[in-house]
């Protein structure tokens, strides 16, 4: 096995000005416990920076090995990790896809290895995954299945947070209503038309989604939908932390292999952007190697060549023109086969409200009848009343409620660039602010 241009004295400084750039924690001795334990997969295998679009985030890095071996033995021996069912499940996944698996590591500046990874030698069946997960994992099989995740490629332990990653092809293309089936088959938020019109320039045909899984209770907490070998021109707009982590990032490979992952996790636990870059060792080879679809690719799996792309349950085959009555559920993907409108007829009680909500697109609602105050912002600390006539326009991501200080009812047409409800999260933590606003504002009634 040659060995590529890893260099440890570089790879620690370069690893120290990325960090202070996108202001990550970064502790030097921890990285060269990393570097001692792992040497020789550091040095023949291909390298990577990531990160993500939070702040405060790690920065990582992680291996991808060219060499068939134990890494979860090695972290145990030096004392990286401890033994648990999450690193007995890679040894497990490792022999039954023995010779073809392949393991490799996640790190972070701070804490060292976070997760371990498992490359299943191909597109694997996702019962044979599956087969050996814990119990609780097991169960989401068949809502996985149903919603055409069929076949699996890798699988990641995260050894902190005691999750299970797997990650699929699946076939596509990604439009928006597969993004519903997929997404919404295990309840997790779907991308805006905004964002999906991005994705959609930079994700292969068959894509791949990783889906991550509390170990415990098999709740799926997140999904995320990759592209990898993003182009300069094909990149879409980029949140100021991953554009200055492009811009810092060094990489000593000729190809300077680039992936964005939109990750999309379930009530509460937001949506943010992934994005890694190579270091050295010739990442793309090493994803070639694998088979790993790029941006712009024709190629389709053969395996997934039998698979059918399911259709949600009485949903039109196409946008059908017809006439939505009252009691219906109103325009949307499931009542007319609509791609990015929504449309419903709200209705508020006299002195009453919504719950506190938080949209990935942006809505208007026309008042038709009485007046309806919308509270908003980060804290709903910001007000403003509309009445009959009377538009009101909401921005994406930006916690809102509806409410009704009259003695009458108040009713609405809202209108929604998605077609569904996938997307719209409640912020529970945001209802007792709201309810002390509310409370104070409605007037007194004079008993």
């Amino acid at each position: 096995m040659t060995t590529n241009n890893f260099d440890a004295a570089r790879f620690l400084t370069d690893g120290a000005h990325l960090a202070a750039v996108v202001e990550a924690p970064w502790d030097e001795d921890t990285a060269r416990r990393v570097l001692c334990a792992f040497e020789h997969h550091f040095h023949t295998g291909a390298v990577l920076w990531k990160t993500t679009s939070r702040p405060g985030d790690h920065l990582g890095y992680r291996f991808l090995a060219r060499l068939h071996a134990d890494t979860v033995d090695t972290a145990l021996r030096r004392g990286l990790i401890v033994e648990t069912a999450l690193t007995r499940l890679v040894q497990v996944w490792d022999a039954q896809f023995d010779p073809d698996a392949v393991q490799s590591c996640d790190f972070d500046g701070i804490g060292g290895l976070a997760r371990t990874w498992v490359y299943f030698g191909g597109t694997r069946p996702a019962e044979a995954v599956f087969d050996a997960a814990p119990a609780a994992v097991r169960a989401n099989l068949a809502g996985l299945v149903a919603a055409g995740l069929t076949h699996a490629r890798f699988a990641a332990v995260d050894h902190r947070d005691d999750t299970i990653t797997a990650y699929f092809r699946a076939r596509g293309p990604l439009t928006a209503q597969r993004c519903a089936q997929v997404l919404g088959g295990i309840a997790l938020p779907t991308p805006s038309v905004t964002t999906l019109k991005a994705m959609r320039k930079v994700v292969p045909a068959d894509f791949c989604i990783g889906v991550t899984f509390r170990a415990d209770t098999g709740h799926a907490e997140r999904a995320c939908l990759h592209a990898v070998g993003v182009p300069d021109d094909l990149m879409p707009p980029l949140p100021q932390r991953v554009a200055d982590f492009l811009d810092a990032a060094p990489c000593l490979d000729t190809d300077t292999v680039r992936a964005l992952g939109w990750s999309y996790g379930s009530a509460g636990q937001g949506t943010h952007l992934e994005v890694e870059q190579a270091y050295c060792g010739d990442l793309a080879t090493r994803l070639a190697d694998w088979d790993c679809y790029r941006t712009g690719t024709t190629k389709r799996d053969p395996v997934l060549a039998a698979a059918t792309i399911p259709r949600a349950r009485n949903t039109p085959d196409a946008p059908t023109v017809r006439v939505i009555t009252p009691g219906e559920q109103g325009i949307c993907r499931d009542t007319v086969g609509a791609r990015g409108l929504g449309m419903y007829v709200v209705s508020v009680p006299a002195r009453g409200r919504g719950p506190v909500r938080l949209q990935d697109h942006e809505s208007a609602l026309y008042v038709t009848r009485g007046r309806i105050r919308t509270y908003y912002g980060h804290n709903v600390e910001h007000m403003i009343d509309a009445i009959a006539g009377q538009m009101v326009y909401m921005p994406a991501d930006l916690p809102h409620l509806v409410a009704n200080l009259g003695s009458e009812p108040a009713e609405a047409v809202v209108a929604r660039t998605e077609a569904g409800e996938h997307g719209v999260r409640l912020v529970p933590h945001l209802e007792h602010v709201a309810g002390r606003r509310f409370a104070a504002d409605l007037p007194v009634v004079a008993g």
